[in-house]
């Protein structure tokens, strides 16, 4: 499974019902770091960063402080803003 490649910066249709289990890639808004933030359980920022174009498959979605975040990995957690079903 490959990712489409995305030139610049584009919006993208977010789409908040992402559910467990549904793939998910990264759209980025700004072009010129063209990576998005980590976050962990707590939705805080962490210091790590997925790029552009990267695949994950849900494994968990939740809502912390108002922010929607999903899960990707054990420790990583994206904003549902930066990513979009596939």
């Amino acid at each position: 499974f490959t990712a489409p490649k995305l030139g610049v910066s584009e919006v993208a249709p977010t789409d908040p019902a992402i559910k467990k289990g549904e793939k998910i890639f990264v759209t980025v808004k700004d072009t010129k770091k063209q990576t998005v933030a980590v976050y962990n359980k707590d939705a805080k920022k962490t210091s790590k960063t997925v790029k552009m174009g990267s695949t994950f498959t849900a494994k968990d979605v939740k809502k912390v402080n108002g922010k929607k975040i999903v899960k990707v990995s054990s420790d990583k957690w994206l904003n549902t803003k930066d990513v979009v079903k596939d």
